[in-house]
């Protein structure tokens, strides 16, 4: 057998095609065309009429011949293309898987789709969370670096708050304060001290106590 090619496959096709067409054709007018072909005359001779009549049928049957050799030509040209489409219930067959594959074609595709509707929105949740850890990723480092600003912020503080503190330590007298009739600190000279009012030496060393800080300069 010869090799099946496309070419030949489909012009195989298209021979069964119109010999189906032709037989249904002879089949439908056949009985209309031997009666055509048939001398309508009522003079003529009877055996004369029977072999018009006869000559007719014998034109359709040899057209009915033709057709089919020319059917088995076509069936013998695509070989076993055939053998899964012997009549009309494998064309309905094959109508039916033409269109179940399409269906699950069309639901592949549908879920194929929906599938990457929930990839898309995986990856836009995921890109959101990214965003929110960036996010405090930031925040975090500028709370950090707020922190150790105020840490050195701080740390300034508490070096000029020790500086200021060695100064007032250095000016504060040790001596306790002796006070006149008047008020007046006679130790450290403040005499004009107002009601209520406190001799500096006095005040500094409160202000000293606070933190434990001792005066150990001698007077």
């Amino acid at each position: 057998m010869a090799e099946l090619t496309p070419e030949r496959r489909s012009e195989g096709g298209r021979l069964i095609e119109r010999a189906h067409e032709e037989i249904a054709a002879i089949c439908k007018d056949g009985p209309s065309r031997w009666r055509m072909s048939i001398p309508a005359q009522p003079d003529r001779d009877s055996d004369l009429i029977l072999s018009a009549g006869l000559k007719a049928g014998g034109d359709l049957l040899a057209e009915v011949e033709r057709l089919r050799a020319e059917l088995e030509a076509a069936r013998e040209m695509i070989g076993d293309a055939l053998v899964a489409l012997p009549g009309r219930r494998s064309w309905e067959q094959l109508r039916d898987d033409i269109l179940a594959n399409r269906k699950a074609r069309d639901e592949a595709q549908d879920l194929v789709g929906q599938r990457a509707r929930e990839r898309a929105e995986a990856d836009r949740r995921a890109n959101g969370a990214l965003k929110l850890i960036e996010k405090a990723e930031a925040e975090r480092d500028d709370a950090e670096q707020a922190a150790r600003a105020a840490q050195a912020h701080a740390d300034q503080m508490r070096a000029e708050r020790d500086r200021l503190r060695t100064l007032l330590g250095d000016m504060v007298d040790p001596n306790p304060c002796t006070f006149d009739h008047h008020g007046g600190c006679q130790e450290h000279g403040y005499l004009s001290l107002q009601p209520g009012e406190k001799c500096p030496h006095a005040g500094a060393k409160e202000v000293l106590a606070l933190d434990g800080t001792e005066v150990d300069r001698d007077a």
